[in-house]
């Protein structure tokens, strides 16, 4: 069974396949690389930015070998548009010709877009999406690629991933729907659930579902959020990283001194919010980078105090 698209231009291209989760979809690609491609999983290197989520680096570490620093054996780069702001492509794209690297373009963080000319998730041979991020779906993963065997290998993992683990997945959901968790308890389900995610390949039709009905209106909030930042915080510099280029991210980071974070954060708390508190490479270069500590201000429709939480910041600042 071929999973694809319909609805979203994302979802709607040939080369797309909706697969377990995002975790998955790195699995994914880093075993076709070992299996199909001779990549050494023991000996070759994965450049990965200095500063990415744990479990990221943890599904990776499992597959291949990732290091922050170029060596003499690196093979891919993973090109990782953190928190959903573009990585300087050119910069990327030069540097991997220059030394006939592989991209794996991670678009975990951010949807649909461009920069510079270059079409998110076109700049690599690989592409990794995670729509959980932005839908609330349960675990949902999506894979690009220009590579047609690399499609194939997929459309074969999918039709053989066990259907056993993906039944689990639906009654963790389905248990959590009727039955409802303690919050003592929430994180602990939650794990189990994206454990099994992780080695179904397999996506749950469900999960699809709510992705294609979903999407848009989910692009136009996102959109439409991101540019009132912009607007209401245009004086300051907590977006100098933003050129203004068409793009979706999942969050959108704040790069503010260390002072201004502090009484934003009391702030928050006051109200009965709350913000993180963030390294952001502000050169968005991970070949050069400079990390600052920064605030995420959640743009997605299940923040009901996006207003807030905007009115806050700009007032404070």
């Amino acid at each position: 069974m071929v999973i694809k698209g319909n609805n979203s231009g994302l979802i709607n291209k040939e080369n797309f396949r909706f697969v377990g989760s995002g975790k998955a979809a790195i699995s994914l690609i880093f075993r076709y690389l070992a299996e199909e491609k001779n990549y050494n999983p023991k000996y070759d290197e994965v450049l990965v930015p200095k500063w990415m989520g744990n479990w990221v680096y943890s599904q990776i570490h499992q597959v291949a070998f990732p290091s922050p620093s170029i060596s003499k054996n690196t093979k891919v780069i993973f090109l990782y548009h953190q928190f959903g702001i573009p990585q300087i492509i050119n910069n990327i794209l030069e540097f991997s010709n220059e030394n006939k690297l592989t991209i794996v373009e991670d678009c975990a963080h951010v949807l649909e877009g461009s920069y510079k000319g270059h079409s998110i998730g076109d700049v690599g041979e690989y592409t990794i999406y995670s729509f959980s991020k932005f839908i609330e779906c349960g675990a949902l993963g999506g894979v690009a690629s220009t590579t047609e065997p690399f499609l194939k290998y997929i459309d074969d993992k999918i039709k053989y991933s066990p259907r056993y683990i993906k039944d689990l997945s639906a009654c963790i959901l389905k248990y959590i729907s009727l039955v409802g968790i303690n919050e003592s308890h929430s994180s602990k389900i939650w794990n189990v659930y994206y454990s099994l995610c992780n080695f179904s390949y397999r996506p749950l039709m469900k999960a699809i579902k709510k992705v294609r009905n979903q999407i848009e209106s989910e692009k136009k909030i996102r959109s439409s959020r991101f540019n009132q930042i912009r607007k209401e915080l245009s004086s300051s510099e907590v977006l100098s990283y933003d050129t203004g280029e068409n793009y979706v991210p999942v969050t959108v980071p704040l790069v503010i001194t260390e002072k201004k974070i502090t009484e934003i954060q009391k702030i928050f708390i006051e109200h009965g919010y709350s913000i993180n508190k963030v390294k952001f490479d502000i050169n968005r270069d991970m070949l050069n980078t400079d990390y600052k500590n920064s605030l995420l201000l959640d743009i997605g429709s299940r923040n009901k105090s996006f207003s807030d939480h905007l009115e806050i910041v700009s007032k404070t600042l």
